[in-house]
Parts: structure tokens; C-alpha cells; sequence
């Protein structure tokens, strides 16, 4: 499995902010196996660690067709809404200091 290009950009720059960071890890919660695009330690304050997953999304997806027409940004949006539905709560889970953070873009629009 090849981890998409904005996934490894924001590992690379998190590294060169002095960040430890890893690509697909392994799942947040070990009752799961649902998997992030990344995490990073040396952020946060308890030894918590940051989670992140990427997506990047088309206008043209119809499921963001018609939210995409109506306000700039909407596909993205629905599509980083979708990352916290699926993952923040499994992240916090696992340990309350620890945070989720989707990033999401569109193409396209």
C-alpha cells in the first residue's frame, strides 16, 4: 500500500518541525482495525499523540455534487466530517490527551 502524496507531505514538513511522525500506523484503538493516514508525537502536552487522516475530494463525487454548488468548500467539509464520524472517538479511546484531526481538500472546484 503506497500512502497518498498530501499524506506524505504533511509527514514530511511535521518532520521537519522535529515532529515523529509514521505513516499508516497501526490502528488507534486495538479493538479495531480501523487505520489513520498518519500520527505525530512531540506535539501534545501528556504524551498524547495526533492522529490525522487525509482525503481529498471532487466536486463532480455526486454524493457532494449539490452541497458543493451552494457554498465553496462544502465537499470538503462533508468529507472531513466523514474522518471524524469514523475515527475521533476510537482516537480518544484510546487515550483522552490524544487528538483527530482530518484534513481534507477538494480538486476540481
Amino acid at each position: 500500500l503506497i500512502p497518498d502524496p498530501l499524506t506524505e507531505r504533511i509527514a514530511d514538513l511535521s518532520r521537519m518541525c522535529g515532529l515523529r511522525v509514521t505513516v499508516e500506523p497501526a490502528p488507534a484503538n486495538p479493538h479495531t482495525n480501523k487505520r489513520v493516514d498518519f500520527t505525530a508525537r512531540g506535539l501534545l502536552a501528556n504524551g498524547g499523540v495526533l492522529y490525522g487522516d487525509t482525503v481529498v475530494t471532487t466536486v463532480t463525487c455526486k454524493s457532494h455534487a449539490d452541497d458543493a454548488a451552494l457554498v465553496d468548500g462544502a465537499a470538503a467539509a462533508k468529507a472531513a466530517a466523514g474522518k471524524v464520524g469514523k475515527h475521533r472517538d476510537l482516537v480518544l479511546a484510546g487515550n483522552p490527551d490524544n487528538r483527530f484531526l482530518p484534513f481534507a481538500g477538494a480538486a476540481r472546484g
